[in-house]
Parts: structure tokens; C-alpha cells; sequence
């Protein structure tokens, strides 16, 4: 069992690391794109849109969206299985069904695991 003092120091760090990590939303990403590229707002909106629609659509159609040095997109099958509710320590059944998955390439792993060391948490 941890003392209340390791405790402690674990929850500041955690609180730390939620005030280090800030979201990258997609109103900045469409602010970004109009400026990078001289478009209205508007007009950047419907392309972030138009992009994320068609991964969408992809993966869908049971597609994969790949993006080199980002990642992929892959639709993939879980099958059926159990599992224990355990606060009522009974057993559940999971339907199988398909769920998307994002794997990150090699080289974004290794760009945030480099910024993260030199920002040493």
C-alpha cells in the first residue's frame, strides 16, 4: 500500500502532466490551414471536413486510411467474447462487432517520445 506522502506526490504529478497536455483542437487546425494557405475560414472548415469525411467513409466500407509518417486507420473485427462485471461478480457476454483502431507510425512515436523526454515530466 502506498504511504499518503507517495500518494500525494503521485496525484501532483498527474495533475501536472493533465496541465502540460494541452488539446490541439480542430478550430486551431482550420485557423491554421486558412492562414497557411490564404482561405477563408469557412473555406478551411469544409476542407478539414471534407477530409475527415472520407476516412470516415473509408473506414465505413471497411477500408484502411493510411498517411505515411502519421499512421493508419484500419477497421478491424473483435469477436465474440466474456467478461466479469465485477462489481456484481457475474459474467457478461460481448458481442463481436468491428471497431476502428489508429496506429501511429514509427516516426510520430518517436517525435513525441523525443519532445516528451525534453520536456522531461
Amino acid at each position: 500500500m502506498l504511504s499518503s506522502i507517495a500518494l500525494i506526490t503521485f496525484v501532483k504529478f498527474l495533475n501536472k502532466m493533465k496541465r502540460e497536455i494541452e488539446e490541439f483542437k480542430k478550430s486551431e487546425l482550420v485557423a491554421n490551414l486558412a492562414k497557411n494557405f490564404n482561405l477563408k475560414k469557412t473555406e478551411a472548415a469544409d476542407v478539414v471536413d471534407f477530409i475527415f469525411n472520407q476516412i470516415d467513409k473509408a473506414l465505413v466500407e471497411g477500408r484502411s486510411f493510411t498517411q505515411r509518417k502519421f499512421g493508419r486507420f484500419t477497421p478491424i473485427f473483435r469477436e465474440r467474447r466474456g467478461a466479469m462485471n465485477v462489481a456484481k461478480g457475474t459474467s457478461i457476454d460481448i458481442p463481436s462487432r468491428w471497431v476502428p483502431v489508429m496506429k501511429f507510425s514509427k516516426t510520430l512515436r518517436n517525435k513525441v517520445k523525443d519532445a516528451a523526454n525534453e520536456r522531461s515530466w
